[in-house]
C-alpha cells in the first residue's frame, strides 16, 4: 500500500519491489576530499577541499599525440589540465579524431575529475594540425595581407567551429608577435601578422573573437613578444630588445588582446633587458607582473613549451621548469608526456617543502576552472549529527564538508554522477549519511546502507530531498510535485501528490519518532503527514 501510494503520487505505476542497482556504498573517509563530476553540474568542489596531487594535476598541460590518443588516458584520469595534440592527421580521420577525444573527456570524468582542455595549434598555413581533417587556413601573414580582421574573425569562426565538433576546445592561437617579413626566425615572418603593433593587434584580436564564437578558447602568444627575439627558443637561449622597445611594438598587440578579454596568454622563453635578466620569461616572476599588474591580466597564463633549449640552457629540466614557472606566477605549465608523473611529484614536493605556495596553486587553479567555466559547486542540503555536536554540508557535485564533532565518512569522489545531488539525511549514530541525486540515485557512506532508490523509474519531476526514520533501517524521498517515495523501514503517511501546489517542493524532514514527515515548498508552505 505505501509503495503503491507513493508511486502514484508521482504518476508512476507500482507492479512489484522498487529495487535498483544505484551506485551505493561506504567510502574512505578521504574521499570526503576528492573531486566530485564537476562536468555534470558545471561546477566543482571547492578547490581547498581538493587533495594535493589533484589541486596540481590542474597545473599541467601535457604533450600528446592525435595518432595515439589511448595513450594519455591515465594522465586524463589523473586530472591533467589540458593536453596540447601533435601530429598531422590524415583526410577523413574526424570521427576517430571525436572519439578519442570523447573517450579521453570520459576517462577523466569517470575519475571525478575536471575535463582536460583539448588543445592543438592552428594557427594558418603551414602550422595548421587539422589542415587535412577541417580544411587549410592562409598563414597568419597571408590573412592580414589579404581581409580585413572583420574576415578574419567571420573565417576563425567557422574554423573554430570545425575543431569544438571534433572535441577540440583550446587553440594555442593567435600568435601577436610583431616581426618583419625577412625574420625567418621560427617562421615568424609567415606565423606574425604583421611587424606594426597596431596591425597585428587589429588581427590578433579579430582571430581570437572569431575563435571564442566558435566555441573554442584562444591563446595569445608569445608573450612578452618573440618578433624580435635573437634566436629560436625552441633550439636555444634567445634575447628579446630590451623593454623599453617591447614597450613601442611588441607590447600593443597583448595590451590590446588583454582589454579585450583574451582568457589565456602563452608566456615564451625570451630574455628580456630590463625585466627578466638572464632568466627566460616563462621562468621570470618580472614578467608575469608585468602581465597582471601592468596589463591588468587576470585569466590563465601559460608557459611555452618546457621542452625547449632555452630551457636547457637557463639549467632546468622540465620538472624543475615547471615548479619555477608556477613559483614565478604562471597557472600552467607545458611538458612533454614522458614528463608528466615527475612534473607532478615536484609540484606536490614543492608545495608540501613550502618552495611553492598553495594559496598560490589554489588560485591558479580557480582561474583555470574559470577559464573553463566551472563555478563552484553550490551547497545543496546539510545534515545535523545526531549524536554529538556537528553537521555536515553536501555540495550538487557530492562533496561532504564535515564540521564540529561530525567525522568525515565519504563523498560520491570518484563515482561519475548523471545528475547533481540535491540533498542528504545522517544515520541515527551520527557515523554515517545518505546523499540523493535528482535522479533519486542514492549513495550510502560510513553505516548508512542502501535501501533503494528512484534511479530505475521515470520521474514526473526530479527528486529534491530526502529524510531517514528513526531506526536508521530506511528513508523517504521526495520529488518537486510532493511525491514521496518510501524505502527500507520508511511507511508511507501521505504526499502532496493530489494537491495543486502553488510552488514545487523543495525539501522534506522527519519527526523524531519516524511516524511522520513534514514538506517544504519553495514559497515557504508546509505540509505534515503522520504524527507531523
Amino acid at each position: 500500500m505505501r509503495l503503491r501510494a507513493a508511486l502514484a503520487a508521482a504518476g508512476l505505476g507500482a507492479t512489484g519491489l522498487l529495487s535498483t542497482t544505484s551506485p551505493a556504498g561506504a567510502a574512505p573517509a578521504a574521499a570526503a576530499t576528492s573531486v566530485a563530476a564537476a562536468a555534470i553540474a558545471g561546477c566543482v568542489s571547492p578547490v581547498s577541499s581538493w587533495p594535493l596531487s589533484q589541486r596540481v594535476e590542474q597545473l599541467i598541460m601535457v604533450s600528446g599525440q592525435f595518432s595515439d590518443m589511448a595513450a594519455s588516458a591515465p594522465m586524463a584520469a589523473a586530472g591533467v589540465g589540458g593536453f596540447v595534440w601533435f601530429g598531422q592527421p590524415a583526410a577523413g580521420s574526424g570521427p576517430a579524431i571525436r572519439s578519442g577525444l570523447a573517450g579521453l573527456a570520459g576517462a577523466a570524468t569517470s575519475h571525478g575529475q575536471v575535463v582536460p582542455w583539448m588543445s592543438t595549434d592552428e594557427e594558418g598555413d603551414p602550422i595548421a594540425r587539422l589542415a587535412n581533417v577541417i580544411g587549410a587556413l592562409p598563414s597568419p601573414r597571408q590573412m592580414a595581407a589579404q581581409w580585413t580582421p572583420a574576415q578574419v574573425q567571420s573565417v576563425m569562426a567557422g574554423h573554430g567551429s570545425a575543431m569544438r565538433s571534433l572535441g577540440i576546445t583550446m587553440d594555442l592561437a593567435p600568435v601577436l608577435d610583431t616581426a618583419n617579413p625577412g625574420n625567418t626566425i621560427a617562421g615568424e615572418n609567415y606565423r606574425s601578422f604583421s611587424e606594426n603593433g597596431q596591425v597585428a593587434a587589429a588581427y590578433g584580436t579579430a582571430y581570437a573573437a572569431g575563435l571564442r564564437a566558435g566555441g573554442i578558447v584562444p591563446v595569445a602568444k608569445h608573450f612578452p613578444g618573440l618578433g624580435h627575439a635573437s634566436a629560436d627558443t625552441d633550439l636555444g637561449p634567445a634575447t628579446d630588445p630590451p623593454l623599453s622597445q617591447l614597450q613601442g611594438d611588441d607590447l600593443i598587440p597583448f595590451t590590446r588582446a588583454v582589454a579585450g578579454g583574451v582568457p589565456v596568454v602563452m608566456v615564451g622563453h625570451p630574455m628580456v633587458p630590463g625585466l627578466t635578466a638572464s632568466t627566460p620569461a616563462s621562468l621570470s616572476p618580472a614578467a608575469y607582473r608585468l602581465l597582471r599588474s601592468t596589463l591588468g591580466f587576470g585569466g590563465v597564463a601559460m608557459t611555452d613549451d618546457l621542452n625547449a633549449g632555452a630551457i636547457a640552457a637557463a639549467g632546468y629540466a622540465q620538472p624543475a621548469a615547471a615548479v619555477q614557472a608556477i613559483a614565478a606566477g604562471a597557472d600552467m605549465a607545458m611538458i612533454d608526456a614522458g614528463q608528466w608523473s615527475a612534473t607532478a611529484g615536484a609540484l606536490a614536493q614543492a608545495v608540501t617543502a613550502g618552495r611553492l605556495s598553495l594559496a598560490a596553486v589554489d588560485a591558479s587553479v580557480a582561474r583555470i576552472l574559470a577559464a573553463k567555466g566551472l563555478t563552484t559547486c553550490p551547497t545543496v542540503g546539510m545534515a545535523a549529527r545526531p549524536q554529538g555536536d556537528g553537521y555536515w554540508t553536501a555540495s550538487s557535485g557530492g562533496n561532504v564538508s564535515p564540521f564540529g564533532s561530525a567525522p568525515a565518512a565519504g563523498s560520491v569522489g570518484d563515482t561519475a554522477l548523471v545528475r547533481p545531488v540535491v540533498g542528504m539525511a545522517p544515520t541515527p549514530t551520527g557515523r554515517g549519511y545518505w546523499l540523493v541525486a535528482s535522479d533519486g540515485g542514492v549513495f550510502s557512506f560510513g553505516d548508512a546502507h542502501f535501501y533503494g532508490s528512484t534511479g530505475n523509474f521515470r520521474l514526473n519531476q526530479p527528486i529534491v530531498g530526502m529524510a531517514a526514520t528513526a531506526t536508521g533501517h530506511g528513508y523517504w524521498l521526495v520529488a518537486a510535485d510532493g511525491g514521496v517515495f518510501s524505502f527500507g523501514d520508511a511507511r508511507f503517511y501521505g504526499s502532496t501528490g493530489s494537491i495543486r501546489l502553488n510552488r514545487p517542493v523543495v525539501g522534506m524532514s522527519a519527526t523524531r519518532t519516524g511516524g511522520g514527515y513534514w514538506l517544504v515548498a519553495s514559497d515557504g508552505g508546509i505540509f505534515s503527514f503522520g504524527d507531523a
